[in-house]
C-alpha cells in the first residue's frame, strides 16, 4: 500500500547499489529516511553487522512503524527506529548523538551518512537541509526524480540555478538510473540514485552573497549575463569585471562553470 507519496523499492540491484554507495566503515551511523517496510533497511543492517555500524531509521507512518518494529525484533539488530517527520527529526538526531563529520575526524564520535528512497516532494527541502547544515553528513545516497538528478549534476552549457546552488556546497553524482518497475506501485516519472559527497558548510555570509548572485544570474537564462546582473551590481561595474576576468560580455549564465560563477560573484563583491 502506498502512503505519504511513497513508492516502495523492489529492485534488488538498486538496493545493493545504494548500500554499496554508502561506503560503510566501522562505527558509521546511518540515518535512513523513510524505511517503509524495510526493503533497504534489512540489507543495510546485514551489511552493518560486521562493522559495528548503527542504523537510525526515521519513519512517519505509524502503521509501518509497527511492521518495522516486528521485523527489527526478529533480526535483533543494532537499529533505532524513530517515528516522525525526517526533516524535523534529523537535526535532533544529529544533536542527540553529537554527530558531525568534524567530530568524526577528531574521533569523538562516528561520522553519519544519510540514505533513503525518499518521497519526491521533500527533495528540495532535504537538499537544503543537507547543504545548509552546520554539521553535514559525510555523504548522502538518495533516490530522486531523474530530471532533477540531471539538473543537479549539470555542467556548461547546461548549467542552471539548482546545479549552481547545490554544487557550491557539495558534489552530486548519478550512480544509477532506475525504471518505474524498480518501485511498487510504479511511479509515473523516472528516477535515479544520487550520491552526494564532499558536503561542506560554507561561510554563511559568503554563501548568502553567492546565492543572491546566482539567483540574479539565472533569473533570465536566455539573456546575456551582463544584462541579468546590471540591476544588482551596475552595468558599468559588471562589464569592467567581465573584462578583468576575461569573460566576453555576451556570455550567458548557463555557459559558465561553478568556478567561474564563484569568481564572478566574489569579483562583483557578491
Amino acid at each position: 500500500m502506498r502512503r505519504l507519496g511513497q513508492h516502495w523499492m523492489v529492485d534488488t540491484d538498486a538496493i545493493r547499489a545504494m548500500v554499496n554507495a554508502l561506503e560503510l566503515c566501522e562505527g558509521d551511523v546511518i540515518v535512513e529516511i523513510g524505511p517503509g517496510k524495510g526493503a533497504l533497511t534489512l540489507p543495510l543492517v546485514k551489511r552493518c553487522q560486521g562493522l559495528g555500524c548503527m542504523v537510525i531509521a526515521i519513519e512517519k507512518d505509524k502503521n509501518l512503524i509497527k511492521i518495522l518494529r516486528n521485523t527489527i525484533e526478529i533480526n535483533r539488530s543494532k537499529v533505532e527506529l524513530i517515528e516522525g517527520d525526517a526533516l524535523k527529526i534529523i537535526p535532533q538526531v544529529i544533536s542527540h548523538y553529537k554527530l558531525s563529520l568534524e567530530a568524526a575526524r577528531g574521533r569523538q564520535t562516528a561520522s553519519y551518512k544519510l540514505v533513503g528512497n525518499i518521497p519526491y516532494y521533500i527533495t528540495g527541502r532535504l537538499l537544503r537541509l543537507i547543504t545548509e547544515s552546520k554539521k553535514p553528513p559525510a555523504l548522502a545516497v538518495l533516490t530522486i526524480q531523474r530530471d532533477v538528478a540531471e539538473r543537479l549534476t549539470a555542467t556548461p552549457p547546461r548549467m542552471n540555478l539548482l546545479a549552481a546552488a547545490v554544487q557550491y556546497a557539495a558534489q552530486p553524482e548519478i550512480i544509477m538510473h532506475l525504471t518505474p518497475g524498480s518501485f511498487y506501485p510504479s511511479p509515473k516519472v523516472r528516477s535515479s540514485i544520487m550520491k552526494i559527497t564532499d558536503i561542506r558548510a560554507p561561510d554563511k555570509e559568503a554563501a548568502g552573497a553567492y546565492y543572491r548572485f546566482i539567483k540574479a544570474a539565472f533569473a533570465q537564462p536566455r539573456k546575456q549575463l551582463a544584462h541579468c546582473l546590471a540591476k544588482m551590481y551596475g552595468r558599468e561595474n559588471v562589464l569592467k569585471t567581465f573584462s578583468r576576468l576575461g569573460m566576453p560580455p555576451t556570455v550567458r549564465a548557463h555557459e559558465l562553470n561553478l568556478s567561474q560563477l564563484e569568481s564572478l560573484s566574489r569579483a562583483l563583491g557578491g
